[in-house]
């Protein structure tokens, strides 16, 4: 699992990021299922997601949790394999994230 913190310039910038999530949150409930709908979760925004990945020829499934505080114009997200590195549960990261959210 990899996690990567982001600082945009304003907020929409932000906003514009989270936004382009939205198929790939769709996705997630076909891709990765158990995938939670976009909510506000403790203040912040909360967006699970997942997307398909081909590298050399093997495709496989991205899951991620993106989250950011509504005030600020920073952003964070976790980052797996579905298979390889959740095991196709969701718990995992989500777990990860309610402790350091």
């Amino acid at each position: 699992m990899s996690a990567f913190f982001v600082e945009y310039k304003t907020i929409p910038d932000r906003d514009k990021a989270r936004g382009k999530l939205q198929k790939q949150s769709q996705d997630a409930r076909t891709l990765a299922p158990g995938a939670t709908a976009p909510a506000e979760k403790n203040g912040r925004h909360y967006v699970e997601y997942a997307y398909p990945l081909t590298e050399g020829g093997v495709t496989r499934t991205v899951a991620g949790i993106w989250w950011d505080d509504a005030q600020t114009p920073i952003a964070a997200y976790l980052l797996a394999y579905w298979k390889d590195g959740l095991g196709e549960r969701w718990e995992p990261m989500r777990d990860l994230w309610s402790r350091y959210a």
